[in-house]
């Protein structure tokens, strides 16, 4: 598999001639990237996006998606600041092209911005749980 990751920068040179990243099954968006380019790149390319905010992005906080795809903020209706059809891992953990995904987005706490914590709020609240798993080795 195959993972287009992006942050920080928007690359034109990149939307202007996809085919380099023709052979991506996924785009990983590690924030402070614009909605429109992160739209663009995911319609250019017919793959799945995940992301996760960074601390110039806008606040993500309190969106929900409902089990039917309902895209809700304070209970009602909301257009979310990310493009329609991305998964937003911030804060948990998502499954994409056959991956497992866990997001955690924003910085340290360094003015009253959005998408930025203290340690303590990104302390984990319980025992972290540790996954391991057996790769097998590809035989040429």
């Amino acid at each position: 598999m195959r993972v287009l990751a992006v942050s920080d920068e928007v690359a034109g040179d990149l939307l202007a001639n996809v085919s380099r990243a023709r052979s991506a099954s996924l785009i990983l968006a590690c924030g402070d990237l614009p909605a429109d380019y992160l739209g663009a790149l995911m319609n250019a390319l017919d793959v799945p996006l995940v992301f996760v905010p960074g601390n110039h992005d806008p606040d993500q906080s309190g969106y929900r998606v409902s089990r039917a795809g309902l895209i809700t903020r304070a209970g009602f209706p909301a257009r979310p600041p990310w493009p329609p059809g991305a998964i937003n891992a911030d804060g948990r953990i998502v499954e994409a092209g056959g991956l497992r995904i866990a997001g955690l987005g924003g910085c340290l706490r360094y003015n009253d911005g959005p998408n930025q914590y203290t340690e303590r709020q990104q302390a984990p609240a319980g025992p972290v749980p540790v996954a391991c798993t057996a790769a097998r080795r590809a035989t040429p």
